[in-house]
């Protein structure tokens, strides 16, 4: 995708450990405690240049069914057309549905399914796929949408076939369970901002690097 903002720098990788308070995730009962299982926070490390387009934002929610949670190699998801698309609103398009994924690697758990959506080296797509690898371990489920996107907006593309687009919502008020369906930490309602870098694909996009 070209000629659609002035040029970018690429972002770099975020920081090791930057999934805040997953423990609850990771195994270990968390009583009546309140975790926060949001987005993985990161800064770049380069900055980059202001936006020059934009299209309008809209509402999306999420609609991820749970299902018993089990270690199995996540089938490849089929993107949809107007997520594929090499455009600002394909960017946008493809961002939310990356998010909707998450939500079903989660709620179902289903390991695997983020890395196909994203680059290797995407540190905090690897932390996003860790969690859904402890819940499904631990047979631990999120009940509901663990994020809700109410805005997708893109801001910029670089020379390099990437693009940014910033996504506003919030983690919801949800709640990990166990086996039995019993809580096993609770999760707060929070506002939730993030910036998502995008790389070319030959199929569309995949998320290289996200940061807020």
């Amino acid at each position: 995708m070209r000629g659609h903002g002035r040029l970018l720098t690429a972002a770099g990788l975020i920081a090791a450990g930057a999934l805040a308070g997953c423990s609850g995730a990771a195994g270990t009962s968390q009583g009546s405690a309140t975790a926060t299982h949001e987005l993985p926070p990161a800064t770049p490390g380069t900055s980059a240049a202001a936006p020059t387009s934009s299209s309008a934002a809209t509402t999306s929610t999420t609609s991820a069914t749970a299902a018993s949670p089990a270690v199995t190699s996540a089938a490849a998801p089929a993107i949809p057309a107007a997520a594929r698309a090499h455009t600002p609103e394909g960017a946008e398009a493809f961002t939310r549905y990356f998010i909707d994924q998450v939500n079903v690697a989660w709620m179902q758990p289903r390991p695997g399914l983020i890395p196909q959506l994203s680059s290797p080296n995407c540190q905090a797509c690897n932390a996003l796929e860790k969690v859904s690898l402890n819940l499904a371990t631990q047979n631990q489920r999120f009940k509901g949408a663990p994020v809700v996107v109410r805005s997708a907006q893109y801001e910029g593309d670089t020379d390099q076939n990437l693009a940014i687009v910033r996504i506003t919502g919030e983690q919801s008020a949800t709640a990990i369970l166990g086996a039995n369906g019993q809580v096993v930490s609770p999760q707060r309602q929070a506002p939730m901002s993030r910036q998502v870098l995008l790389r070319e694909s030959p199929n569309g996009w995949r998320v290289d690097s996200m940061w807020g």
